[in-house]
């Protein structure tokens, strides 16, 4: 495993590079920002992840700037794929995909603008989607806008519906986000589905946050955010099983 990769025992998480996370340089895999200061304030989606419980563990590596699909760089050096390590894990997002595979974390954060989020699941044996643009609001909004978005990585699919679930929602100053009428109704839908009497971010402890992976979680089955839909079949991924 790369330096600056970081883990723990389950309902963990690690975020990817290009993040800001409090306390935690953002240095991009580049040695052109290796004397990047602590980021005083979480990015978007590290924010909406600690404010549903989630325990942020620490940074993955990348390749320099998350432009590669291989991870490597002059700064940690070489990440290797935990399943044969004369193999790379892909990239751009192959630290977080490292880190997973390898048992260090329960879900994992990426990016993806060509492929960042599904070569290094393809390499790793994970599941990782890449939203469609504006489902995961973004500030401040990537110089490649029209390409690249937050998405995630788990090992099994009810654990990535659960990390996407606390991961969706716009963002104001984002342009790909919804326009305000449909993020009222996003907002006001995502209430009925979570059993909150107001629109809120997903909070400790209920079904739609990531401390909610317990008996209410399993009760209701996996619903989208709108609340309309089939129940999904409901396999046994890390952070379900109790």
């Amino acid at each position: 495993m790369a330096r600056g990769t970081a883990g723990a025992a389950r309902h963990t998480h690690v975020d990817q590079g290009p993040r800001r996370l409090a306390g935690h340089p953002t240095r991009k895999g580049s040695l052109a920002l290796r004397d990047a200061p602590p980021a005083t304030s979480n990015g978007v989606v590290p924010e909406r992840l600690r404010r549903a419980g989630a325990i942020v563990v620490g940074k993955s590596t990348l390749p320099e700037f998350a432009i590669e699909g291989y991870t490597a760089n002059e700064l940690t050096g070489v990440t290797r794929n935990p399943w044969n390590e004369a193999y790379s894990p892909g990239g751009s997002s192959g630290g977080s995909a490292a880190a997973l595979a390898a048992g260090l974390v329960g879900v994992a954060t990426a990016t993806d603008g060509g492929g960042s989020i599904r070569i290094p699941a393809s390499l790793c044996g994970l599941v990782g989607i890449k939203p469609t643009n504006g489902m995961v609001g973004r500030w401040p909004a990537p110089d490649w806008i029209d390409y690249s978005t937050d998405g995630p990585f788990a090992t099994a699919s009810d654990d990535l519906r659960l990390l996407y679930d606390v991961m969706i929602g716009p963002t104001p100053g984002d342009p790909s986000s919804p326009h305000s009428r449909w993020r009222a109704r996003w907002s006001a839908s995502r209430a009925v589905a979570s059993g909150s009497s107001r629109p809120s971010e997903p909070r400790p402890g209920s079904p739609t946050g990531l401390g909610g992976a317990g008996p209410a979680r399993r009760r209701r089955g996996l619903r989208p955010p709108h609340g309309r839909g089939r129940r999904m079949a409901r396999p046994r991924g890390l952070l379900s099983r109790r």
